[in-house]
């Protein structure tokens, strides 16, 4: 495993992660970045989606950007519905609360503006509401099952 740049520890959860090639991303919970990481770079060589890891930043020598080093699995998270929060409904149907959810974002522009970051949306915007979350996921959620 490579050195850091700055030593200082992050940590995020796997948000992308391809087994067959080796390589994926982890939004880092520490600057909201998502980092590259391989492979090569995870100790005991065992990663997925939804996996919550320590790392620090290091450079590619290849292409010289910034990415995932020395990576730690924390936590081995169920990555079934990304960690949120799930709340039963009539005739079995599980909605995925925002409240709960990773892939919310808020911006504070004198009204709280919360938004949805999920890379699989179907809405360009994402936004979820103005100074409180929706009681249920919106129809457009990708975590969301009917």
């Amino acid at each position: 495993m490579n050195n850091c740049i700055d030593q200082e520890k992050m940590w995020g959860v796997v948000v992308k992660y391809n087994k067959e090639r080796g390589y994926g991303f982890i939004r880092s919970k520490v600057d909201g970045i998502d980092y590259f990481v391989h492979i090569s770079q995870v100790k005991d060589e065992l990663l997925e989606r939804g996996y919550i890891v320590e790392f620090c930043v290091g450079l590619n020598i290849k292409s010289k950007r910034e990415e995932a080093k020395n990576v730690i699995v924390i936590e081995k998270k169920a990555n079934d519905l990304e960690g949120g929060n799930v709340h039963m409904k009539k005739n079995n149907e599980v909605k995925l609360h925002c409240g709960e959810c990773d892939f919310v974002k808020m911006y504070d522009y004198g009204n709280k503006i919360y938004y949805c970051d999920h890379e699989d949306r179907s809405d360009d915007m994402g936004k979820l509401g103005v100074d409180q979350l929706p009681e249920t996921s919106p129809v457009w959620c990708p975590l969301r099952k009917n």
